[in-house]
C-alpha cells in the first residue's frame, strides 16, 4: 500500500506550529498555576470559531480574505474569559523569512488588531537565509525568524518572557 505523501513545506510549518505552542505550554502553563488560570494556547481554532460565527459576513473582507487570513495564524495565546476567550497573542507562521511573508503577516495584523484591540501579533519563521528587514512595520508588533526550530523558540521565548514573568 502507498501512502500519499505530506507536502514537505506544510508538514515543516505544522512542526513549528505545534513547537512553539507545545514549547509555550512547557516552559508557562505548566510552570505557573497563575498563568495557566488566565492564559489558553491553541492553533488557532478557537480564532476560526469566533470568526465563523460571530464575523461571518459581517466584516468589509472577502470571504477568500478571510481564509488567508486565518490559514496564516499558527498559533493563539489567548485570555481566558467568560462567555468566550480573547485573543491576546496571534502568531502568524510562515516557512519564509521573506519580506512578502512579513508583508502578509502585517495585512493580517491590521484586520486582527481593528477586531481585537490590545493583541499582540508575532510573525515567526524558520528560514537558513532570511532576507534583510530594513523597515518597522506599523501593526506587526514582533518578527522572530531562527534557521531552526530551536533558534526561533529561543527568540519567541524572549518576547514571551517580558509578557508572562514567571516567579522562580
Amino acid at each position: 500500500m502507498v501512502l500519499p505523501q505530506k507536502k514537505a513545506r506544510e508538514s515543516i510549518r505544522r512542526d513549528l506550529e505545534k513547537y512553539l505552542m507545545y514549547s509555550f505550554k512547557d516552559e508557562y502553563l505548566k510552570k505557573s498555576q497563575e498563568l495557566n488560570a488566565k492564559y489558553l494556547v491553541d492553533r488557532g481554532k478557537i480564532l476560526r470559531s469566533i470568526f465563523e460565527t460571530e464575523y461571518h459576513g459581517a466584516l468589509d473582507i472577502s470571504e477568500k480574505e478571510i481564509k488567508r487570513l486565518i490559514e496564516r495564524i499558527g498559533v493563539v495565546i489567548y485570555k481566558r474569559a467568560s462567555p468566550k476567550e480573547i485573543p491576546y497573542v496571534i502568531i502568524f507562521t510562515d516557512l519564509s523569512g521573506k519580506i512578502t511573508a512579513i508583508n502578509d503577516a502585517e495585512k493580517g495584523s491590521k484586520i486582527l488588531k481593528t477586531l481585537f484591540p490590545g493583541s499582540v501579533t508575532v510573525f515567526a519563521a524558520v528560514d537558513p537565509a532570511p532576507e534583510k528587514i530594513k523597515k518597522k512595520f506599523k501593526y506587526l508588533d514582533h518578527i522572530v525568524i531562527g534557521q531552526n526550530l530551536e533558534e526561533t523558540w529561543e527568540k519567541f521565548d524572549e518576547i514571551l518572557r517580558e509578557m508572562f514573568p514567571l516567579e522562580d
